[in-house]
Order: structure tokens, then C-alpha cells, then sequence
């Protein structure tokens, strides 16, 4: 299994700040959907925000397809859908999908192609509207769309289902789980538990700038409790307090 994600022993702190993560390793291979949880605060946003070289990494190494995560090609196979909705709000949504795509240089897909998923996503005909008459949710949608179209070996995922409708979710869950089956890799940072018990393979727990334990959803299973079980056990102990 080729690794698409590899995070090595990365730590980091903001100025003279407290540690935020530490000594922190993370692989995520081809054909993969893991999930990351743990309360506000415990890294996982700046993990993401050092995958993605927004911060400059200080400590360790961090991979992206077999390459340097600062590299352009490495940058190019992966997407990142934030949990802000922050678009630009003079494109109109098909703009924003065809600037992306020039971004990262892929083959241009069709506007039937696009246009569809804009329809199963419950925005049919808004295509041509301006991103700044789009609700949340509606921007939301967007970024899924364009993960969807440019479908990159990696997509991280940070609360971007927070905000869609029900529907919207389950095409946005079917979509991920066929992007698994073709090889791509996705990771998935969110607090609904459900979701993850319906896709993910793994799921990484981070608390306090560290990484306490990954698990597979079929031991889970095997063992008979829930997720939330498991990762109120981990980070609460015995006060099995909500995250």
C-alpha cells in the first residue's frame, strides 16, 4: 500500500507558546478514509494547517505522495476543505470550481460533468450564481464539489460536513467511500461520530498535542462498542464526559 500521507515526529509551538503537538507521527495510505478527533484544542487543526505547509514546520518531516510537503508536485495531490466558508464571493460557483482547477492543472472536466454535481448536491441551476448570495451550507457544498472533481490522492476533510443537509451528506459520504475504493486516501477531522462509523477504516484520538492511540472501526466492532465509547474511554477515563 503506497503511503499518500506520512507525518514524522512532528512537533510545534507558536513562538514562545505552549507545545501544540509533539512528537507526533500520522500515515495515511491509498485506499484509506481516517478519522481524527479529539476536544478543541488538542492539535488537530494545526496538524493540518503544517500538512497543508500554511505554518512553517519546525520540527520533524512531513510527506505528501512519496515527496517533501513544501514541494509543488506534493502540494498538487492534495486538496484541503477547511471548516471556515471563506470563498471568494465575486465568482460565481462554476468560476470558483474552473479557478481551482487551473490551480492545481488538472485535465478541465466538463460543465455537464459540473453541473451535475452541483445537482446532486441540491444546488441545481445555482451554478451561475454568485458565491455571495450562497448560504453556509451552500459554500460548503462548494468545496465538496470541487474535491469531488479534482479528485486528489489525498483530501483532508476539517468539519466540512457541519452546516449540509442530509441529503447533501449522504451523496458527499457515498462520493468518499468511491474515492477509497479507486485508491484515493482521505482524512477526516470531525466530531459526529455516526460519520465515521460509516467511512472510516481507522480513527486517530489527539488530545493535549498528542496523538494517544489509533484503531480500526472493525475492532471496534469486533470488540462490540461504539466509537464514542472508545473515545470518551481515552480521553475521560472514567468521566465519560462528551467531546
Amino acid at each position: 500500500m503506497k503511503t499518500l500521507l506520512d507525518v514524522s515526529k512532528v512537533s510545534f509551538s507558536y513562538g514562545s507558546g505552549p507545545i501544540v503537538l509533539f512528537e507526533t507521527d500520522l500515515v495515511v495510505g491509498e485506499g484509506q478514509i481516517v478519522g481524527l478527533v479529539g476536544p478543541n484544542g488538542s492539535g488537530k487543526s494545526t496538524l493540518i494547517n503544517l500538512i497543508f505547509d500554511n505554518y512553517q514546520l519546525k520540527r520533524g518531516r512531513i510527506q505528501l505522495s512519496g515527496q517533501d510537503h513544501q514541494q509543488l508536485d506534493a502540494k498538487k495531490s492534495a486538496i484541503y476543505l477547511p471548516s471556515e466558508d471563506f470563498l471568494p464571493d465575486f465568482l460565481t460557483g462554476r468560476e470558483y470550481y474552473r479557478a481551482v482547477e487551473q490551480m492545481y492543472g488538472t485535465p478541465e472536466v466538463s460543465a455537464d460533468e459540473v453541473s451535475a454535481v452541483f445537482q446532486a448536491l441540491g444546488m441545481d441551476g445555482r451554478e451561475e450564481h454568485l458565491i455571495e448570495d450562497y448560504s453556509h451550507g451552500m459554500r460548503k457544498k462548494v468545496q465538496f464539489l470541487a474535491a469531488f472533481l479534482l479528485d486528489r490522492p489525498l483530501t483532508v476533510i476539517d468539519e466540512t460536513f457541519n452546516g449540509i443537509d442530509l441529503d447533501a451528506q449522504r451523496y458527499c459520504a457515498r462520493r468518499l467511500a468511491e474515492m477509497r475504493e479507486r485508491g484515493r486516501a482521505v482524512l477526516l477531522c470531525t466530531h459526529d461520530f455516526s460519520i465515521l462509523e460509516e467511512l472510516a477504516d481507522d480513527v486517530v484520538v489527539m488530545k493535549k498535542a498528542l496523538i494517544l492511540d489509533r484503531i480500526s472501526i472493525e475492532e471496534l466492532q469486533e470488540e462490540g462498542t461504539t466509537l464514542k465509547s472508545w473515545v470518551d474511554e481515552m480521553l475521560f477515563g472514567s468521566e465519560h464526559e462528551s467531546v
